[in-house]
């Protein structure tokens, strides 16, 4: 590193004017954003304009995505200087024989002065001998009249986005409409996190450290917030803002995390933040800016005050960490104003899509259509009932709800025989001949809750859920069914709300002296938060994977499912629950599929990367949870193992964990 006064280089960084040990960026110097030469379509003149950027520079590598997403490789020459920087040199370009940038990241000689300078230095020296300030990437050079235009990322950036080259089609990053919202988004996320990670990592006091720290972290979780509704920052479309923040992200757990200390958190700990990122990575043209080699040789051998022995960590797998699959490209932005039936919105699939989708292989879940709800009022012991199947996780879910809640006494139900029927779908016990030879010797503890057909007669004596509905009109088949007995009519069969209705509907006619409140609203936007990732990725993720027809399918749920549990591992690292020491429903819609994975998704869904008993703190977590009062009585993993396992393949049961491996 160097910096120069009047001309004269000097060695090492620029001394430091403030004295309360915090890191200050220094401004940049030559910021022309006047309109540059350009031919009449807007393109700039061909050979004239050159980029200097350093590939693990992260406000270079901001203008070297742009030059990419704006397709301008063939009009502005890139040249890439050496990752190391020598105290007494500063940045340099690479020898006479490397090759030329086309717009990636491998060194180069100097291809913008002409004069094949060793030195970044001299470039700027060339400019303006005179120059005092920092000797920074990225530059902007204009050949023609051998001078410095700008050296600010932020200017260059927008400098490119008017720069159009022949082909009008592609959009722009900084639209007119929305550069306000843009300017404010941008300028938070420099201040608090581009800059914020360097004030971490360069602070000379505990205090200003503890400062930075806090103030990076308080970006990301608004980040993340904001991510999970939206695929971009500012919504559907990539923005500047997307292209300042990338870069940050990119370098995050590779560098900031260990070296500038960071510590509090990876970004992989961030599910929406982490997918935004391979997402922003796997769009065209990205991924080849990205150099993670010169990324970790430049700051572990550069910052030697903050690691003296420079030795360069090896990192993790760059393409496991960026090239896995997201699914962003699909996301609905919901607006504020737009989120009144929030819960009902992320449990539903897009009917609209579901023909296509299943034709290209998909599993697509079906969307429920009973979907009122229960008035306190209304709420009295004896009037509802339930229908449901202890192998099905929806079902679960809401049992577990009735028995954490302490409503066993209040809300009836009938369960299901956990195998179908192959055309007419849920039953109840069949007769013997239909039953499998181990399950009429096992009738008396196998099946001892299974309802029989006339058990229901008083208010149906249909020995087939569907049939349930047929008297409504309706031609589904699905379980759980909350049925009122008074009024003889389904009231909902959407699992995520029929637990919302027991919490805030049946809570007060509980059994239990302190009866928990699944959903508090001090807790509501963490656990609508924690729904998004789990129901998708895990609780329906589990069946994209299990039951799809398409190797591609697979494979991306496949991958959805196992980031999503790597990252509330890491999230239950320092918490029992996933909100802290209180169960909520966050941790009552987890629990089904986690609970299931070991002894049957591991192998019938072929989700065999790892098991729960793999994870130190989902383990533990499921560990914890399966001795909350009701919960092992609302939990049957017989019925689980042979719904799932008898009526596929070759109907073998497998042998069933031993209790002391998953609980």
């Amino acid at each position: 590193m160097v910096y120069v006064v009047a001309g004269e280089i000097k060695p090492g960084h620029r001394p430091r004017s403030s004295d309360d040990g915090a890191y200050k960026r220094q401004a940049t110097v030559f910021r022309q954003t006047t309109p540059l030469s350009c031919t009449d379509e807007g393109t700039p003149a061909l050979g004239r304009y050159h980029l200097i950027v350093s590939a693990a520079c992260p406000w270079a590598h901001r203008t070297l995505i742009m030059c990419k997403l704006k397709q301008l490789e063939a009009y502005v020459t890139v040249s890439v200087v050496l990752p190391q920087q020598d105290d007494d040199i500063g940045w340099e370009f690479a020898e006479a024989n490397a090759s030329p940038s086309t717009g990636g990241a491998e060194p180069t000689p100097d291809l913008a002065t002409g004069k094949s300078f060793r030195r970044l230095s001299d470039v700027y020296l060339l400019a303006d001998p005179k120059y005092t300030g920092n000797i920074t990437t990225p530059v902007l050079y204009d050949s023609q009249e051998q001078r410095i235009i700008n050296n600010d990322s932020a200017d260059i950036v927008k400098i490119f986005d008017a720069w159009l080259p022949a082909s009008t089609d592609i959009p722009t990053l900084y639209p007119e409409e929305q550069r306000k919202e843009i300017d404010e988004v941008k300028d938070r996320i420099q201040q608090q996190l581009n800059n914020g990670v360097y004030q971490a990592g360069l602070a000379k006091t505990q205090t200003a450290y503890l400062e930075a720290v806090e103030m990076v972290f308080s970006c990301l979780d608004a980040l993340e917030q904001r991510l999970q509704s939206h695929r971009y920052l500012l919504g559907s479309t990539m923005t500047i803002a997307d292209v300042q923040l990338f870069p940050t992200l990119v370098r995050f757990d590779a560098v900031y995390y260990p070296l500038f200390k960071c510590s509090r958190k990876r970004l992989v700990s961030y599910h929406h933040i982490s997918a935004y990122m391979r997402d922003m990575y796997q769009t065209g043209g990205v991924a080849v800016t990205v150099d993670m080699e010169q990324i970790r040789l430049h700051y572990f051998s550069t910052f030697t005050s903050i690691n003296p022995k420079g030795i360069v960590s090896i990192g993790s797998d760059d393409e496991e960490t960026f090239g896995s699959p997201h699914e962003r490209a699909s996301m609905i932005v919901v607006e504020e104003e737009e989120k009144v039936s929030h819960m009902a919105a992320v449990e539903d699939e897009h009917a609209a899509e579901a023909a296509a989708r299943r034709a290209r292989g998909e599993f697509v879940r079906g969307v429920s259509a009973f979907r009122q709800g229960v008035s306190k009022e209304d709420a009295t012991p004896g009037r509802y009932h339930l229908y449901i199947a202890n192998n099905c996780p929806w079902c679960h879910r809401v049992m577990l709800a009735r028995s954490v809640l302490g409503l066993e006494a209040v809300i009836s139900v009938d369960i299901c025989f956990y195998r179908r029927h192959p055309e007419r779908g849920w039953q109840f016990l069949p007769a013997d001949d239909e039953l499998y030879e181990h399950e009429v010797a096992a009738k008396d503890t196998l099946l001892s809750t299974v309802s029989r057909s006339n058990s229901v007669s008083a208010f149906s004596g249909h020995p087939y859920v569907a049939q349930v509905y047929a008297a409504e009109g309706s031609t589904e088949k699905s379980v759980p069914i909350l049925f009122d007995k008074q009024d003889m009519k389904i009231v909902n069969n959407e699992s995520a709300e029929i637990i919302r209705i027991f919490n805030d509907g049946f809570r007060h006619l509980s059994s239990l002296p302190n009866p928990p409140d699944l959903y508090p609203p001090s807790l509501a936007p963490v656990i609508d938060s924690l729904n998004d990732l789990i129901y998708p990725a895990i609780n329906n993720g589990a069946y994209k994977a299990g039951f799809t027809s398409s190797e591609e399918a697979y494979k991306t749920a496949f991958h959805r499912y196992f980031d999503a549990l790597s990252f509330l591992n890491e999230r239950l690292r320092d918490s029992r629950f996933l909100t802290g020491n209180q169960v909520t429903e966050a941790d009552l819609r987890l629990f089904p599929t986690l609970v299931r994975h070991d002894p049957v998704y591991y192998i019938r869904m072929r989700l065999n990367k790892r098991m729960i008993a793999d994870y130190p703190f989902l383990s533990r977590w499921l560990h914890d949870f399966l001795r909350q009062p009701g919960v092992k009585e609302a939990t049957d993993l017989e019925h689980c193992r042979n719904g799932y396992f008898g009526r596929t393949g070759n109907n073998i049961i497998p042998m069933p964990l031993s209790d002391s491996h998953w609980y």
